[in-house]
């Protein structure tokens, strides 16, 4: 994702939520990150359901009231609240446990997406850390969702961590 397009992202989504809170009550920080997902048994043209992993080891960049560099991972599931029974690559969505880890600590928590495409969005609560919302691309890097099911990708983001 070219970092112009990521600087524009990061300032729209820092905007959302000083309209709902005031200014003297939020702390936030944006972040940046980027890992690879095992996707089990793989998304394709017909709708399904499995599990996706990223462990720890991705990376996560952050600046405001948590800053710093880091690790990101998850572990979790797809296509079981998917209309039309499942996933497929033009449309998707799943959940699980997200962990960050910026420093020595690693806070971990639930999260849940939606993607149409190679675009997404996703939201959670950190525990510790705080909400977590925001976009995210996904590449496939293990098939081509037409001759074989994507079984890797590779997924870029932004998001906003907040706290009031």
């Amino acid at each position: 994702m070219p970092r112009v397009r990521v600087a524009s992202l990061v300032v729209a989504l820092l905007a959302l939520p000083l309209a709902v809170a005031p200014a003297h009550a939020l702390q936030a920080s944006a972040c940046e990150f980027s890992f690879v997902v095992t996707i089990s048994p793989g998304t394709g043209v017909t709708p399904n359901k499995g599990t996706i992993s990223a462990p720890l080891g991705g990376s996560i960049t952050c600046v405001g009231e948590v800053s710093g560099t880091g690790q990101v991972g998850i572990e979790g599931t797809y296509g079981a609240t998917t209309p039309g029974g499942g996933d497929t690559c033009a449309l998707g969505s799943g959940g699980g446990t997200l962990t960050i880890k910026i420093g020595t600590t690693a806070k971990s928590g639930a999260f849940s997406f939606h993607r149409a495409g190679a675009a997404g969005a996703f939201t959670g609560l950190i525990e510790g850390m705080g909400n977590l919302r925001g976009g995210f691309a996904f590449q496939p890097t293990t098939g081509d969702c037409v001759q074989t099911k994507v079984t890797k990708a590779n997924v870029t983001g932004v998001g906003v961590l907040s706290h009031v």
